[in-house]
């Protein structure tokens, strides 16, 4: 079952912007120190490829590349679908756990449930959202 949403690709200059745009999101990331689910970090996380960042009503997939960051948000509150600056998608919620329990020598996700959210139609577009901490916000 597919749903409705908006796409909306953000050109952050600085990771001053990211921060302000990512609010308190919850955020996913890997990188050279392993797992990391909090808040936006305070600067770019070394050797990152990708952060994922949720909320209640929007999901973001940043990619940090050699000259600065792409962001694109999906904005999945039926409220918020069409912004001026954004493009209508729909968009799948898929569940999945991320990494088995019990694998030694790898650091385990502190949730270790997650949605993959994939938009319709757009190739290799997915975002990620912890399944535990977007089901506690709303108890």
């Amino acid at each position: 079952m597919s749903n409705s949403g908006a796409l909306i690709p953000h050109q952050p200059a600085s990771w001053a912007e990211v921060r302000d745009l990512l609010g308190d999101a919850d955020c996913a990331w890997a990188d050279i120190d392993g797992w990391h689910e909090t808040t936006c970090p305070d600067a770019p996380p070394p050797g990152c490829t990708h952060l994922w960042a949720w909320d209640e009503s929007a999901s973001w997939l940043l990619r940090p590349d050699g000259y600065g960051f792409m962001l694109v948000e999906l904005r999945m509150s039926s409220a918020d679908s069409r912004p001026a600056s954004g493009v209508s998608v729909r968009y799948e919620i898929d569940h999945t756990i991320l990494m088995p329990d019990g694998q030694d020598g790898i650091v385990q996700p502190s949730s270790n449930r997650f949605v993959v959210v994939r938009v319709v139609g757009v190739e290799s577009l997915s975002f990620v959202r912890g399944e535990a901490r977007e089901s506690s916000k709303r108890s």
